[in-house]
């Protein structure tokens, strides 16, 4: 696995995040989705954008983790079940245990 790079809004925290793991900082979501090299997408927007971020990114090919909640209706959630398989992509929600310690 290489990182291919970062996209925030606010261009010095993707900078920040490039200088730190190496790539290139995207001008946006759709600069990514045309990046060949970038085979899947982690998405960690705010939560309203999760369900249309993660639609463009299947669409353009690209595998997708997603931050919870994955969407914000059930009928989203289906769309993107559907969707992922119609494009042969995985799409799955990233279940984050960073505040677990081990003795929980």
């Amino acid at each position: 696995i290489r990182f291919a790079g970062a996209y925030d809004p606010v261009t010095s925290l993707s900078e920040g995040v490039v200088r730190e793991l190496g790539g290139k900082v995207y001008r946006s979501v759709d600069e990514i989705n045309e990046d060949r090299e970038v085979d899947a997408v982690i998405v960690m927007n705010p939560n309203h954008l999760h369900f249309d971020t993660a639609v463009a990114c299947l669409e353009a090919g690209k595998h997708v983790l997603i931050e919870k909640p994955v969407a914000e209706t059930c009928a989203q959630l289906d769309h993107l079940i559907a969707l992922s398989k119609k494009v042969d992509r995985v799409c799955m929600p990233g279940h984050n245990y960073i505040y677990y310690s081990d003795t929980e």
